[in-house]
């Protein structure tokens, strides 16, 4: 058996692993994005540091959820 003939193989074999480990990578969710805040969380938070008043954070928050 010559050396060649073991070495074929085994490099398809760890090429084929790295295309998996690759394709896993890349389609795995994003576990240290944080989610996107939505525009009343925004809201609430700018409320909570005392960049809105009451009146002003009321106003908006009622043309965010239409109530």
């Amino acid at each position: 058996m010559n050396i060649l003939d073991a070495i074929t193989p085994l490099t398809w074999i760890l090429f084929l692993i790295g295309l998996i480990i690759l394709i896993i990578w890349y389609f795995r969710p994003a576990s240290n994005k944080s989610p996107e805040e939505t525009p009343l969380e925004k809201l609430k938070k700018k409320y909570a540091k005392g960049e809105l008043t009451k009146k002003e954070y009321e106003k908006q928050k009622k043309e965010l959820t239409g109530k």
